[in-house]
């Protein structure tokens, strides 16, 4: 988009300042089409098709005159206007874009020189001065030119790419790095809940039918974790055999004292019952 910008001088000045040249005002019109089209590629973020559009532009503003006016200076002045087009199609869109643009302009250089018709004046004048110098000293300058740019930006995209990966391969190791960590405390944690649940079981098997797994030391493992419930579970049964042998144990006074009670009154007369009662037995009895 910032290209197409760049290049938009030249379509008032191909229109207005070069009214003479037939191949001006329509190679200003159709250039103008392609940056107008380059923007708005660019403004959508097409960013290959705005850059295909910017090479279009500079190849037309190349090609048209050389077509309209195929004249010997104008040949060797403009023509080497391609390298611009060859540089920017590797830069812009891909290495190898670059080499292409160059076959294409080396192709459309030959049709000119040897396929369309010249003035006599040029004519003599390739002959005075060789072909080597006037034809293909160029087309070597182009092919050299779009290999380099397809193996220099070919090399740039792949260190840019090892960067990238090796930026990626960091960043992966550090969060890896974290995982790890976070995974140690996790482990720990539980190890800790193991224990503190198998501490409770000892204590249980020992006859401690008070103890309780200590719940806020696992809560941070978190609700959902498998020892958590498991603690929450233990503590409910062992809440519950707690109140078993409370219970049990006032049966077992109950009838000790139900026994007491039905023994003094098989041995003693009912009128001497009430003074050898105890006052407070402490089971349902009494």
């Amino acid at each position: 988009m910032i290209l197409s910008l760049c290049f938009l001088p030249m379509f008032p000045i191909m229109v207005f300042f070069s009214p003479e040249s037939p191949s001006s005002p329509p190679a200003a019109f159709l250039a103008g089409f392609t940056l107008i089209g380059a923007w708005i590629a660019g403004r959508v973020r097409w960013q290959k098709i705005s850059a295909s559009l910017v090479i279009l532009y500079i190849l037309d503003t190349v090609m048209i005159p050389i077509l309209f006016n195929p004249t010997l200076p104008l040949i060797l002045i403009i023509s080497y206007s391609f390298i611009i087009a060859i540089v920017l199609a590797g830069a812009l869109i891909v290495p190898r874009a670059s080499i292409i643009v160059a076959a294409l302009t080396c192709a459309f250089l030959l049709i000119v020189v040897f396929f369309l018709p010249h003035p006599k004046a040029y004519i003599q004048t390739v002959s005075a001065y060789n072909y080597s110098v006037m034809v293909y000293l160029p087309i070597f300058i182009f092919f050299v030119i779009g290999i380099s740019m397809t193996v220099i930006l070919g090399q740039l995209n792949q260190t840019i790419l090892r960067a990238d990966r090796a930026e990626e391969i960091i960043v992966l190791q550090e969060e890896i790095g974290r995982y790890e960590e976070r995974r140690r405390a996790e482990l720990a944690d539980m190890e800790e809940g193991v224990k503190l649940i198998a501490e409770a079981h000892r204590q249980f098997a020992n006859g401690n039918v008070q103890v309780r797994v200590p719940i806020d030391t696992l809560s941070r493992l978190g609700e959902n974790n498998a020892l958590v419930r498991v603690a929450f579970s233990l503590n409910n049964l062992l809440g519950r055999v707690q109140r078993w042998r409370e219970e049990s144990a006032m049966a077992e006074r109950t009838e000790l004292v139900v026994n007491e009670l039905v023994h003094d009154l098989q041995r003693r007369p009912t009128d001497t019952l009430s003074d050898q009662l105890p006052l407070r037995t402490g089971t349902l009895v009494i």
